[in-house]
């Protein structure tokens, strides 16, 4: 639900947040790779699909879609990736809180993708709190396989083994 922009970024322009973006992920890879590590994956960002760096990449400012800022900078996550020691090797996962709905993936993902974004994984966080059931999970992931064709992985879940769920939390 916060995806501020850093503190010591949030006075930087646009343009200039676009690039400290590029040149802070590719340089803490590159301190990875100096060190002989190499990451299996790089997730560009928590549970993005509400945007990352707000305000400047929002998916949505004042009622209306802002997806083209929002994909710029994830490009640019991207491309520190891509041009870091190995990177270009690394495979980029981009990850949303959407694991029970097939219409919030697909707007997320379209959205990214009318932009040009170009990405690896598509990462799921899954809650039956706030996302639905399994069987919705599971619809969701079919769907995204048969849209998309790109690997998928649930990141993030939790279940509630036993006793009463909070009471924000309503299981189906």
């Amino acid at each position: 639900g916060n995806q501020q922009v850093p503190a010591a970024w949030n006075s930087l322009s646009y343009s200039t947040l676009q690039d400290s973006l590029y040149q802070y992920t590719k340089r803490v890879l590159n301190i990875f790779a100096a060190k002989d590590l190499s990451p299996d994956m790089v997730q560009t960002g928590n549970e993005i699909n509400n945007g990352f760096l707000w305000p400047h990449g929002q998916a949505w400012k004042s009622g209306k879609p802002n997806y083209n800022s929002f994909a710029s900078l994830l490009k640019s996550a991207v491309k520190g990736v891509r041009e870091s020691t190995g990177g270009s090797t690394i495979p980029v996962m981009i990850h949303a809180a959407t694991g029970g709905s097939k219409n919030d993936s697909r707007i997320f993902l379209d959205s990214l993708l009318k932009y040009g974004l170009e990405f690896d994984v598509i990462g799921l966080s899954f809650y039956p709190c706030w996302h639905g059931t399994l069987a919705d999970l599971e619809e969701n992931i079919q769907f995204l396989n048969q849209q998309y064709g790109q690997a998928i992985m649930v990141v993030e879940t939790s279940y509630q083994a036993e006793g009463t769920p909070p009471d924000y939390c309503v299981l189906t």
